[in-house]
């Protein structure tokens, strides 16, 4: 087994049984092998910690994590928590990543020696037909703070966890808030590119992210407007934090 592959992959799972083989399937078929897929079971309710232990037999670059039901938040620490690899990447359970998913994040984060990569997304519902196209800018290389005004803006750089890849320094001591059902990636993020000195992009659609009807962001309930208030206020009172430490 590897000691310390280039990547880890971190894949938090609930209740995702009919989209796992899909998810795992791309991630095992990465051209990039040198790589752990970390597959962290929520205590889901439905076949997924079965299907996951059957991965885990059949792959060595596999590691299962079966955990109480925690969300979202506890479930990518405890992923942290076993990562050996230089570098750190997130996988929602129920989208896709193409087979170069994780050479081209990785080729971009070594090739500009920058903290974090980033790659595109192709919005798709359950079907597969786009629903979404985002505004591109060129492939680009930002210095720090400009990363973070654009992360703030949320179009250039947008603020989900997945499709980036991070030094593993800049999130290993990290710990994703355990109170939020929602939106808890949103005030991480933050932190994490408060330390990044440089952070590249690429308009390269790898990353397949598929809305589904009933995901939790999209349920737009007072509990869902609540945990987004919060992740708010966190931003806002960590960026006032950066603003004094910077006049």
């Amino acid at each position: 087994y590897m000691m310390n592959p280039k990547v880890s992959i971190i894949v938090p799972i609930y209740n995702v049984e009919r989209y796992l083989d899909r998810c795992i399937q791309s991630l095992v078929n990465q051209t990039l092998h040198d790589i752990e897929i970390i597959l962290v079971d929520d205590e889901s309710p439905d076949n997924c910690p079965v299907m996951c232990d059957v991965y885990e037999a059949r792959d060595s670059r596999i590691k299962v994590v079966h955990k109480k039901n925690g969300g979202l938040g506890m479930a990518c620490n405890s992923g942290l928590k076993v990562a050996k690899g230089e570098y750190v990447a997130f996988c929602d359970s129920d989208d896709w990543v193409e087979a170069n998913y994780c050479a081209k994040l990785f080729q971009l984060i070594t090739n500009e020696n920058a903290d974090i990569a980033i790659i595109e997304a192709s919005y798709e519902n359950e079907q597969g037909q786009i629903i979404f196209q985002k505004p591109t800018t060129q492939e680009t290389t930002f210095q720090g703070r400009k990363a973070l005004s654009l992360l703030l803006e949320d179009t250039v750089i947008q603020s989900h966890t997945w499709g980036k890849l991070y030094k593993s320094s800049l999130v290993k001591d990290l710990s994703f808030p355990e109170n939020l059902k929602c939106f808890e990636d949103y005030s991480t993020l933050f932190k994490i590119f408060d330390q990044a000195e440089k952070v590249v992009r690429s308009n390269d659609k790898l990353y397949h992210y598929i809305q589904r009807d009933n995901s939790l962001s999209h349920d737009l309930s007072p509990e869902t407007a609540y945990y987004f208030y919060i992740a708010i206020m966190d931003v806002f009172r960590f960026w006032q934090g950066t603003r004094k430490v910077e006049n």
